[in-house]
């Protein structure tokens, strides 16, 4: 585990115990349950207050707010997928025959659909020009790619992965890399589809819902890939018909 990730853990872990006291608590209350020093966990105060993600009542301690009791749950919700993703790396499914990739890319795909509009509306928020520009490269790489003839898969797969980075989310990051990469599912998407009914519509929509994130459109943006992903789903349940 690396230090970012095991801060993370530990912030959720103390937005957990707070919300489980159920009144206002304290450092001292927090480092023994946690068996970790004090300072320690008055430095991950600090910055949860510093994130709108826990207030002060009083002199008697701190409590959740609602972003915060929000904040624990997406990330409990993350950490749950995160198991279903290492399981699904931990089979060797994909690849072994056309029939069982697909039926382990619709699980991929399912487990997609929960986090990539997240992912999408979230990069809305911070994305710089800089970031607008690489997803905007991505695209136009993935349009020549497929009007040369070729799958496209590593720039159409670049750009869901920068918009997993750029929504400023390790664990999300870290999800999505698991579920298009080490799976190689983008790959084994493009060798199942029709590529002249489907890729050229992959292409259009990748530059629509980049397009929404230049815009700063966090929810055309979400529906947009949920749209995205779900095309992609259909069809794979289709080829099964």
């Amino acid at each position: 585990m690396n230090q970012k990730t095991d801060q993370q853990s530990r912030s959720i872990r103390v937005l957990t115990l707070m919300e489980e006291a159920g009144y206002p608590v304290g450092s001292l209350y927090l480092a023994e349950r946690m068996e970790e020093s004090s300072a320690t966990i008055g430095r991950i105060l600090s910055e949860l207050e510093r994130k709108g993600l826990i207030c002060k009542v009083g002199v008697r301690g701190r409590v959740l707010t609602d972003k915060g009791r929000r904040f624990k749950e997406e990330s409990q919700q993350l950490s749950l997928l995160q198991e279903s993703a290492n399981d699904l790396i931990a089979t060797d499914k994909l690849g072994s025959d056309d029939t069982a990739s697909r039926s382990m890319l619709l699980d991929i795909m399912n487990l997609r659909l929960l986090l990539e509009p997240y992912a999408a509306a979230q990069t809305c928020l911070t994305v710089s020009e800089e970031q607008v520009r690489r997803l905007e490269q991505a695209v136009l790489e993935y349009k020549l790619q497929i009007a040369q003839g070729t799958d496209g898969d590593e720039p159409g797969m670049r750009m869901h992965l920068m918009l997993a980075e750029f929504s400023g989310n390790t664990v999300l990051k870290s999800l999505c890399y698991v579920l298009l990469a080490q799976t190689h599912a983008h790959n084994i998407f493009s060798r199942a589809v029709d590529k002249a009914k489907v890729l050229d519509q992959q292409a259009a929509e990748h530059e629509a819902i980049v397009q929404a994130v230049k815009q700063r459109d966090g929810e055309l943006a979400a529906s947009l890939m949920r749209q995205h992903i779900t095309f992609s789903l259909n069809y794979l349940k289709q080829l099964d018909e």
